[in-house]
């Protein structure tokens, strides 16, 4: 037994079975934990699956032996348990509370029910919060400020990957959640007839993805039978209400579409041999964008120019704020007091609440996926839960308030807990597209081969959709390079391609940059060409130089 914890590869099939006999010696948890947490990710590739074992076999061991009565550890034991504690939350980057990092290893389903419960609460109040926000920001169109320079709302949800960490897709479903709880908060706080209202915990934590078809609830069977479906019926079967008076399509419109999509035009087939640059602009056009090529003698400059553009917005931003008055919101809890903002006109204000609370969430969220795993997977408490209940999923929603997000949870805890430290160190971890990206944690690490620089470096740059292709696909950039355009965006595509290909026969670097308005070219020009002549002007004075070195050495 005691070989094994220290790193046989001869393991029982269910490790946790045998735990309870294991008495490991002094230094040996915390060594195990090094060989676990602290390896060299260069050696994912061969320790992962050997190495998870362990990890659970350290796990199950502090949670049978040590977790249960806290009062019988030696002041060592406490110690190893505490620094296996942090390793596992720092290297899952989960949350660091108190409640929360004992949950990762108790044994105590009691106390890791209720810490879920307290977690999703949270989350869910949130992810209400951003909604309203983004309905209010929607409704009041301050994103067309010179700040964030979008002209219309589809440019400002295109642009919410840069403003929020949020996927476009997202925005317009939290905006359909913010706006239906704007509308109908009276109803479903208050209640109407013979239909009470709920609480905003309840909402916030069992309800809160069906509050985006409440609307069309309430205007197909009324408030009241709106009120008492929304209250019992599944999502499933709210949507099917609420989309009940949506399906008057007439035929003829039917068969209009089907003839259309039958006479599209395929897409041509991608291009040989495509450079990275044309890839940039097929991806931003993909997204719905606007490329813009940047290109110059001085390939040095580029960087420069792009760095300068964002300062300078940076400032304007900055500027605008100082005019616009101090931000009065509470920086530890941006999005919990629902009250204080419903009618909020301060853009920047709106932006700064969102991004603040949902980096604030982040860990909260990866550290339900790895409890609810332990719930579902781990046979002690698998007992429990099956004495009930026919399922995980009616136990998650009875129990916990958990309903159409438990498959996402569930996926990242899982990935979590198969690469312990994949976000350990990374920066920009706690936006909504890196949750949802961890989701195709796994499947990215395989097809890439355990490539861990790799992986990193796209779970916080890739938009969800993107990364989601790159989780299948090792030939990434094939992929991206055959992806369905319209023919209007093809086209467009085809005429970058060929300015791309005068720049280089003309001796020229290019850069692709996703641009919104004309006045960001404008600055974008303008900082590249004060670079560009920075640059010839250093090296005419150079070159003047070098000509008085010469003349002096023949003299």
């Amino acid at each position: 037994m005691t070989e094994t914890i220290r790193g046989s590869n001869e393991l029982p099939g269910n490790v946790l079975d045998f735990i309870p006999d294991l008495k490991p010696e002094a230094g040996q948890i915390e060594t195990a934990t090094r060989n676990v947490i602290g390896a060299s990710v260069s050696k994912k590739g061969q320790y992962l699956e050997r190495n998870m074992k362990l990890f659970e076999i350290i796990r199950g061991r502090l949670t049978w032996e040590m977790a249960g009565d806290l009062g019988e550890l030696s002041a060592e034991d406490e110690r190893q348990r505490d620094a296996l504690v942090w390793e596992i939350v720092s290297g899952m980057a989960l949350d660091n509370s108190d409640d929360a990092a004992k949950a990762v290893l108790s044994v105590d389903a009691e106390f890791i029910k209720e810490t879920v419960r307290k977690l999703h609460r949270g989350v869910g109040k949130a992810v209400l919060g951003s909604g309203i926000l983004l309905n209010l920001a929607i409704e009041q169109e301050g994103y067309k400020s010179a700040v964030y320079g979008c002209d219309t709302t589809a440019e400002f949800i295109r642009r919410s990957p840069e403003l929020f960490g949020i996927a476009p897709s997202t925005v317009v479903f939290r905006a359909k959640i913010g706006g239906s709880f704007r509308y109908h908060h009276r109803l479903l706080l208050d209640g109407t007839g013979n239909e009470a209202g709920l609480t905003l915990d309840e909402i916030v934590s069992r309800h809160l993805s069906k509050l985006a078809f409440l609307q069309d609830a309430v205007a197909v069977v009324g408030p009241e039978r709106a009120l008492k479906a929304f209250k019992e019926k599944s999502f499933k079967a709210f949507v099917e209400l609420a989309k009940a008076g949506k399906r008057n399509v007439s035929r003829g419109s039917t068969e209009k579409a089907q003839n259309a999509a039958t006479n599209q035009k395929a897409s041509p087939p991608a291009i040989e041999g495509i450079c990275p640059a044309a890839l940039g602009c097929r991806r931003i056009l993909l997204g719905g964008g606007r490329p813009y090529l940047l290109a110059s003698k001085y390939p040095e400059a580029l960087p420069v120019a792009i760095a300068a553009l964002e300062k300078r917005y940076a400032a304007t931003n900055n500027a605008t704020r100082s005019r616009s008055g101090e931000i009065v919101f509470d920086v530890l809890d941006p999005l919990g007091n629902i009250a204080e903002y419903w009618s909020t006109a301060n853009f920047f204000e709106i932006v700064d609440r969102i991004r603040s609370g949902l980096s604030l969430v982040g860990p909260a969220r990866r550290t339900i996926g790895v409890l609810l795993v332990r719930l579902k997977d781990e046979p002690f408490f698998k007992r429990s839960w099956k004495a009930k209940y026919s399922s995980f999923a009616a136990f998650a929603l009875a129990e916990l308030g958990i309903g159409e997000e438990l498959r996402d949870y569930l996926r990242v805890g899982r990935n979590l807990i198969a690469f312990p430290t994949i976000l350990a160190g990374l920066d920009g971890v706690n936006t909504d597209m890196v949750f949802y990206n961890l989701r195709h944690l796994k499947a990215a690490m395989l097809t890439h081969k355990m490539n861990v620089r790799l992986v990193r470096a796209k779970l916080v740059s890739m938009t969800t959709r993107d990364f989601a292709v790159f989780a299948k696909h090792a030939d990434y950039d094939e992929k991206l390079a055959s992806g369905k355009l319209s023919r209007s965006d093809e086209d467009k595509f085809l005429s970058y391609v060929s300015q791309i290909n005068v720049h280089i026969d003309q001796g020229r670097t290019v850069e692709v940059v996703e641009v919104y308005t004309d006045s960001e070219v404008n600055a974008l020009l303008n900082a590249l060409r004060t670079e560009e002549a920075r640059i010839a002007a250093e090296r005419d004075t150079s070159k003047v130089d070098d000509r008085q070195k010469m003349v002096a050495s023949a003299a």
